[in-house]
């Protein structure tokens, strides 16, 4: 069920992006720092739209890398500390007598 509403969710994007674009056929002129060009309105809002969506994912992916790395640090430090109460459960108990 979930895979038909992303199909449907992706088909109505689609359909929407393409009436834009039929709707939106005039040339824009576009300057940067480097030149200027023109192009259709819709491909610009298109270009920037699939640029930020881009840029979003990888900031989001050296994030999780981040975390993933801090992740893997605690789990070893987890280790090493179990190991050691391990050997602390495994020294023998020795009873001191407290004089009074």
């Amino acid at each position: 069920m979930r895979a038909f509403i992303k199909i449907i969710l992706l088909l109505a994007t689609v359909f929407l992006g393409v009436v834009f674009a039929l709707q939106n056929p005039h040339k824009v002129t576009v300057d940067y720092y480097f030149g200027r060009f023109e192009a259709p309105l819709s491909l610009v809002v298109f270009t920037c739209l699939l640029s930020g969506a881009v840029l979003g994912w990888l900031i989001a992916w050296v994030r999780s890398l981040a975390k993933l790395h801090k992740c893997r640090q605690l789990k070893k430090k987890l280790l090493a500390a179990e190991a050691e109460i391990s050997n602390l459960r495994r020294l023998p108990i020795k009873d001191e007598q407290i004089d009074v």
